[in-house]
């Protein structure tokens, strides 16, 4: 039986994320608890267990777990798997495993133990460099870790296996618990160092009706840059009946322009410095 996939994806990561991403509690692996290990989810691919000698489930007062059995030191007992998928909005996955080792003897290689083996596929995936696994005899122990999901991963293959060592090894309980990235939150823009703006340092005064004056350091560039506008604004016009010359210009006040004396050609307006500026109102 197989779920829908296009609904049941985005139902999980909408759970994750009313319940706060990094501690919510979703099972990624349901098929783990062993009561129904080949079923198919949106998320998960279930084992395909042949229940031989050497991959079985086993039952016992309604818990269910996986049985390994490996009799062959020369032998690798790897071909049950199961598969998870992950998204770009997965940052990790907790696997987390209840096992129990008896009569294991490991090999010669460290990988050589009773491990729930893991893998990541597509992008640069590759092995993690922990996974949960016994090295000696134990009762029933919980064993987690936690994997970085690797950029452009697209599932995690999921592989209880007894890599070239003997006993019998036993597997309750396998889930997978995704945490989600954390998403990315807005900022304050940073000014230059040595810059300051110091915008409470500024006053606004109402000169009339149509102007207000500000003061303060932003006010005296404000200043400098209105009077090089100002400047670059005066036009020079010549009368058709006089032949005089006037200077037409805007003043601060915001009264009329007023004409230039004609007999002062390098007559120039001096710029007449203010304790403020005045700022047309829209």
């Amino acid at each position: 039986m197989k779920t829908n996939m296009n609904v049941r994806i985005p139902l999980i990561l909408a759970s994750l994320c009313v319940a706060g991403g990094a501690s919510a509690q979703v099972n990624l692996l349901p098929l783990g608890s062993f009561e129904n290990p080949g079923i198919d989810t949106g998320w998960a691919e279930g084992f395909r267990i042949p229940n031989n000698q050497e991959f079985q489930v086993v039952s016992e007062r309604g818990k269910h777990w996986l049985r390994i059995e490996n009799r062959d030191a020369g032998r690798q007992l790897d071909y049950v798997h199961a598969y998870v998928k992950v998204t770009a909005q997965i940052a990790s996955l907790t696997v987390s495993a209840r096992m129990r080792a008896t009569n294991l003897k490991i090999g010669k290689e460290g990988w050589h133990t009773a491990r729930v083996a893991l893998m990541f596929e597509g992008g640069s995936s590759g092995f993690p460099p922990q996974v949960p696994e016994l090295r000696a005899d134990s009762d029933w122990v919980t064993k987690s870790v936690e994997l970085k999901v690797p950029e452009g991963a697209t599932r995690l293959n999921i592989q209880p296996a007894m890599f070239r060592c003997t006993g019998v090894f036993e597997v309750a309980d396998l889930t997978v618990t995704p945490r989600l990235a954390a998403p990315t939150q807005p900022g304050d823009a940073v000014l230059p160092a040595g810059i300051a703006l110091n915008w409470d340092k500024t006053g606004i005064e109402a000169v009339n009706a149509r102007r207000a004056r500000r003061s303060g350091r932003m006010a005296c560039w404000a200043a400098r840059r209105w009077e090089r506008a100002w400047r670059s604004s005066v036009r020079w016009t010549r009368s058709a009946s006089t032949r005089t010359r006037r200077l037409i210009s805007f003043t601060r006040d915001g009264g009329p322009p007023a004409p230039s004396p004609s007999s002062s050609p390098t007559w120039a307006p001096a710029f007449r410095p203010t304790t403020g500026y005045s700022i047309p109102f829209p």
